[in-house]
């Protein structure tokens, strides 16, 4: 069941854009999910 996740963070690893990897704020400013933007507004800086 994992994986499908554990492959998708591998691949992403060696062939991923870095600064479109975002945490969530959540409530408290940092829940610790991580997702890769793939927004129109995502810029290499890490700020959309």
């Amino acid at each position: 069941m994992l994986w499908p996740i554990a492959r998708s963070a591998a691949e992403t690893a060696v062939s991923a854009n870095f600064g479109r990897i975002k945490e969530c704020q959540g409530h408290d400013g940092s829940c610790g999910w991580l997702f890769y933007d793939t927004s129109k507004t995502a810029c290499a800086g890490g700020a959309a």
